[in-house]
């Protein structure tokens, strides 16, 4: 049902989800909708049109209309969740030219400038390779209508200029975000790549030795077990003493890399259940607050596993997180059977980082609706 985000795409990854997050909605109703401005000039039209007033008040109704289902599709993109990600987009394509079709009349020509904001639409809900094509298919046909209902070769002109100066520049900025993006995705891969390579690098200088003299004492105490069991027992000694060492040294190599927050986790689960077409019920920034260090800890590692079972197997539509100061409950209304999988090492490693922080790990079906069972993952300390 989702379509798979790529670096390419350059469009923020909400716009693969069936809706807008709550939390961007203002920002993209605003960022959208500051560009109806330009409809002022059909509106005005409308106004002075001399038709009568049932005619002009049509009009007035096919503008709003056709704002109306322009920013609704900014904030449900998928408006059909079972079907790829264009079968939304035309249909809001067709609603819009249905509502421009009825201020038409009224309007004049200038309501072929509303083509612009489906173009828009296209290229800013899809990747590059999908979008373009279309926008430039639709910027096309309205030059040839334009060609064909007006008489006038000034008024021609001044519909005909605007409405590809404006294509342009939508398709100029929908390629510097796509530029952004990439940028973006590269750096961080980038710096990812340095992290792991500085972290083997200092695991290898710090670990190898170690590692390689126990392994020789091992060998030598073996060969002295029967011949000189003092010396033996001095090797076991120093190897015990070695293997104390080596545990300390990894401890203080892991200790120097920024651990997981559920603040972080919080974050990358939302960035992923969107990716995936999934909507996602997270508390607010606030309810990590009260965690300790250890729950902080505990919960982000089981919120990270919880969120990789959701992604890979349950076949979700929503999923909702709690956050309280003694507990994390992750529940989704997928397929359900969790429980009775023994063979998932996720929730074996989840099982043992409870056991390791004195809590209970709880996995069980949690039914959302006569369809389906859904999964309960909870985690109490």
């Amino acid at each position: 049902m989702s379509e798979a985000k790529t670096p390419e795409a350059g469009v923020a990854e909400y716009r693969l989800a069936d809706r807008c997050p709550r939390e961007d909605l203002v920002s993209t109703l605003v960022m959208a909708g500051v560009w109806l401005g330009f409809l002022a000039f059909p509106f005005s039209r409308i106004l002075t049109d001399p038709a009568p007033w049932s005619l002009r008040a049509l009009g007035i109704a096919g503008l709003l209309g056709f704002c109306c289902v322009y920013l609704y599709a900014y904030v449900r993109p998928r408006l059909l969740p079972a079907r790829p990600l264009w079968v939304s987009t035309s249909v809001y394509t067709a609603g819009m030219a249905a509502c421009a079709a009825l201020a038409a009349p009224t309007g004049g020509p200038g309501v072929l400038i509303a083509s612009t904001y489906v173009c828009a639409l296209w290229l800013f809900t899809h990747p590059w390779r999908r979008g373009l094509p279309v926008a430039a298919a639709v910027l096309l046909a309205t030059v040839a209508l334009t060609v064909l209902v007006t008489q006038d070769p000034a008024e021609r002109f001044w519909i005909i200029v605007p409405l590809s100066l404006s294509a342009l520049t939508i398709a100029l900025v929908r390629y510097a975000v796509g530029r952004d993006e990439r940028t973006r995705t590269l750096r961080e891969e980038l710096t990812l790549a340095r992290q792991r390579e500085a972290f083997a690098r200092e695991v290898h200088d710090v670990l190898g030795h170690s590692l390689t003299v126990i392994s020789m004492k091992t060998q030598l105490a073996a060969r002295l077990v029967r011949s000189d069991p003092d010396r033996a027992q001095e090797e076991l000694a120093a190897i015990l003493a070695l293997t104390r060492e080596s545990i300390e040294e990894s401890r203080s190599v892991v200790s120097r890399t920024a651990p997981l927050t559920l603040d972080e986790q919080l974050a990358a689960a939302a960035r992923a259940l969107r990716a995936a077409g999934i909507t996602a019920d997270l508390p607010p920034a606030s309810a990590t607050d009260a965690l300790s260090a250890r729950a902080d800890a505990l919960f982000a590692a089981c919120l990270r596993e919880a969120t990789t079972n959701v992604l890979r197997h349950s076949g979700a539509r929503t999923v909702r997180v709690c956050v309280e100061p003694d507990r994390l409950r992750v529940v989704d209304d997928g397929v359900g059977g969790a429980a009775g999988d023994p063979r998932g090492h996720g929730l074996a490693g989840m099982r043992a980082r409870a056991q390791a922080a004195s809590a209970t790990l709880t996995v069980c079906d949690d039914r959302a609706d006569a369809l389906r069972p859904g999964t309960r993952v909870e985690v109490r300390l």
